[in-house]
């Protein structure tokens, strides 16, 4: 139901800490794709370390590209955007999705 959408260029210092804070929802997101947007550091490589993580790749440097590459691809009903150092709160799946519920 809940597609997550995180654009990334070199992000290696955050985006673990944000995978990880998705990965402790009390109600798992449908998707999440990282969408690479030409990083040199280590962003892929960490990201790859989830299994459910789906990894995507813009040339187009911009995070609006890496963004609408994320949208395009995503096959939630829902979509959320979220940057690669956030940290959700546990029940921040859960919430979205009751808010779209009601």
């Amino acid at each position: 139901m809940l597609s997550i959408v995180i654009p990334a260029f070199n992000e290696e210092r955050y985006i673990g800490a944000c995978l990880d804070s998705i990965a402790s929802q009390t109600v798992k997101p449908l998707e999440v794709i990282v969408v690479d947007n030409n990083s040199t550091d280590r962003t892929v490589e960490i990201a790859s370390q989830y299994p459910s993580v789906i990894i995507l790749r813009e040339k187009r440097q911009h995070q609006a590209f890496a963004q609408a590459t994320g949208f395009k691809a995503a096959k939630g009903d829902i979509l959320g955007r979220i940057d690669a150092d956030s940290i959700l709160p546990s029940d921040w799946t859960e919430k979205i999705v009751d808010v779209f519920e009601a």
